[in-house]
């Protein structure tokens, strides 16, 4: 390779060690219950979508936590069904 190649390399690589401590504080803030704007506060971004990326993702987070007690509560109590599935049938072959 050639030399500049290989500083575009070292560059983008220094770029990207850069960018993992902001990543690591923005989903850490994040999953806190930052807002996007108190994001954008913190680290300086000028617009809402670089900070909705961290408090959609948080938020997916959190929901999907919260759903998951539900999935266990509901196999506990009663047998699932599939909208496509006849009550009849999930309650057993009776002969």
């Amino acid at each position: 390779m050639a030399q500049g190649s290989l500083d575009l390399i070292e560059a983008m690589r220094v770029i990207a060690e850069a960018a993992q401590p902001i990543k690591a504080g923005a989903t850490i803030a994040a999953e806190n219950g930052a807002t996007a704007f108190q994001l954008m506060a913190i680290f300086d971004w000028a617009t809402i979508s670089q900070a909705e990326v961290y408090t959609k993702a948080a938020n997916q987070k959190r929901m999907a936590g919260e759903a998951m007690g539900l999935l266990v509560e509901r196999a506990e109590n009663e047998p699932l069904s599939h909208p496509s599935v006849a009550p009849s049938q999930t309650t057993g072959n009776k002969r």
